[in-house]
């Protein structure tokens, strides 16, 4: 169990043909020990979180893009 909260936020926003993920971590460290926790592992998740977000985009890059027309497939039009 960690020493405090921690949880990883996403956001993806997207204008046309592009999409920005945005990833948060954050950490509210409980007492000295979460102090020192986080303290220790800080480098580590710069290489963690770079290489997670790097593999959820290169995922996402492999979804097929769908017929638009698809989307609207149960609205009746």
């Amino acid at each position: 169990k960690l020493p405090g909260r921690a949880w990883l936020e996403f956001e993806v926003t997207g204008t046309g043909e592009t999409s920005t993920i945005t990833q948060t971590a954050i950490f509210d460290p409980v007492g000295l020990w979460g102090r020192l926790y986080w303290y220790a592992v800080c480098p580590l998740h710069h290489f963690v979180f770079s290489g997670m977000i790097h593999n959820i985009a290169a995922a996402a890059e492999r979804i097929p893009q769908g017929d638009e027309k698809t989307s609207e497939a149960g609205s009746g039009l």
